[in-house]
């Protein structure tokens, strides 16, 4: 999966568990819900991307991956944490 496919899925993803948290809340209008549900979700997303890097930490190898420039685990949650500032 991209990185951008991958942003769009964990936004989603939380989108949708607020979102349907508060469809049952009559005084929230689908405008309300996407306004108060996508930054809830986004800021989601990058804790959920910033606890694979912490999880990446307690693995050995992780200290190798950090120093070669070029790892691709470390550069595919980088830009999939880019693609959701995006969004």
């Amino acid at each position: 999966m991209k990185p951008k496919e991958k942003a769009y899925k964990l936004v989603d993803q939380y989108y949708s568990v607020f979102a349907k948290r508060l469809q049952l809340s009559e005084s929230f209008t689908s405008s309300h819900r996407y306004k108060f549900c996508k930054p809830l979700a986004k800021e989601c997303a990058f804790v959920a991307v910033d606890d694979i890097f912490e999880f990446m930490k307690m693995d050995d190898e992780y200290t190798e991956t950090v120093s070669n420039a070029n790892s691709k685990w470390v550069d595919y949650w980088l830009e999939v944490k880019q693609e959701i500032e995006k969004l």
